[in-house]
């Protein structure tokens, strides 16, 4: 290939807008890539959409190609249509690996795609081995979503306990609100993520904030009928008690949904 290309006298064209280079990339032919960039190939060329060969590399996780282009002096910062950077490309598809070559080369932890950063993306993910390389890198934990969503809002959100454990070993601030007022455990109780709201629980989170509309978080897992998140909210001392603004406790939004599991605990508990 390199011979042709030489030949060619442009290393950097094969067919449509994909170059020997994007094509060694995203085979992992760490061999063939220095080859090619040896005979010239233009590091940053790019195809449809503004993907270099250093995204390409990142999105399917072939680290070793992804510090040879570092070395050829790949530009680390360059954005795709989609305004995603190579780290970005990195922890969204939980590359490990890949994130870590990039970091060690000083890439922009914080390069954003409509305020979602790396660290953003890979908590939304679930990649816990990207989120502790960005952490370990100094990621910014309180970085937000236009709607206000923390990284660990959007871990509890998902589900992804690990995440959420490495954030809070981080200290990640455990009360950070979203808009609305809710925080990363009412998130956690609506979605009826157990293992989250357990870890929350356990760091201490406020059983007892509300939304602006007086929600608690046991209110919001009786809305959503999750009786494990019920119970073990009702073990940690939240009160039956407290009333929305617009006077609901959580026993009549539990009846009132029909979510008779929840029902039965909160009368358990007297």
């Amino acid at each position: 290939m390199t011979v042709f290309c030489r030949a060619m006298g442009n290393v950097t064209s094969l067919a449509a807008s994909e170059s020997p280079l994007h094509m060694a990339a995203a085979a992992g032919d760490g061999p063939e890539m220095r080859r090619l960039l040896e005979a010239g190939a233009n590091v940053d060329a790019t195809m449809a959409g503004g993907t270099t060969p250093l995204h390409i590399a990142c999105e399917i996780g072939h680290a070793a190609c992804v510090r040879a282009l570092l070395e050829a002096g790949a530009n680390r910062e360059v954005v795709d249509a989609l305004g995603r950077t190579p780290l970005f490309a990195a922890c969204v598809h939980g590359h490990e690996a890949c994130a870590r070559a990039l970091l060690q080369a000083d890439a922009n932890k914080e390069a954003a795609v409509e305020q979602n950063t790396p660290l953003i993306a890979a908590c939304a993910q679930g990649h816990e081995a990207c989120v502790r390389a960005l952490l370990d890198a100094g990621a910014n934990m309180e970085a937000a979503t236009s709607e206000g969503a923390t990284p660990l809002f959007i871990a509890c959100c998902g589900g992804h306990e690990g995440c959420v454990r490495a954030l809070l070993g981080a200290s990640a601030n455990k009360e950070a609100t979203i808009e609305i007022g809710a925080t990363p455990l009412h998130i956690a109780c609506q979605n009826g993520h157990e293992a989250c709201v357990r870890v929350m629980l356990g760091a201490g989170a406020n059983i007892e904030a509300a939304t602006l509309e007086g929600a608690t978080p046991l209110l919001v897992a009786c809305q959503s009928g999750h009786d494990a998140c019920v119970r073990m909210l009702l073990s940690a001392g939240a009160s039956m008690h407290v009333l929305s603004t617009d006077g609901a406790s959580p026993l009549f939004v539990a009846c009132g949904g029909g979510f008779d599991a929840c029902v039965r605990a909160l009368v358990a508990a007297g």
